[in-house]
């Protein structure tokens, strides 16, 4: 059974806050998610300045990420079969890093319905 889950990765410490940047912003909208295939490290592109061009989270679906969706970068990978996964998030730089796991889903979802199943 393939099982797909998405992370959203939120460095909440904030230095700095960006003004009007044009877009795509890829990985911070959720319809963009990097894919990751396989088991190896994987090093996310550049998290971009508050939210992208879509607020992917709001008061229905983000769960315990109170403060909302911030500096963010939404992830997908896919489990090829049944038993437990882990995963572990290592920041390169001394910041604060929250996160959320939504899933299983059948299908790469473009919209959020319910809450994180996990939370950081």
């Amino acid at each position: 059974m393939l099982t797909r889950l998405l992370i959203l990765l939120l460095p909440m410490l904030v230095v700095a806050r960006a003004i009007a940047q044009p877009g795509p912003f890829v990985a911070a909208d959720l319809p963009y998610a990097v894919n990751v295939c396989s088991d190896t490290a994987f090093t996310p592109p550049v998290i971009v300045p508050d939210l992208g061009d879509v607020q992917d989270l709001g008061p229905n679906n983000r769960g315990c990420l109170v403060v909302g969706e911030r500096n963010g970068i939404w992830i997908n990978f896919t489990v090829p079969s049944s038993g437990r996964i882990g995963f572990t998030v290592i920041p390169t730089a001394a910041a604060d890093y929250d996160l959320g796991v939504w899933g299983p889903f059948t299908e790469r979802p473009d919209t959020l319905l319910t809450t994180p199943i996990r939370c950081s």
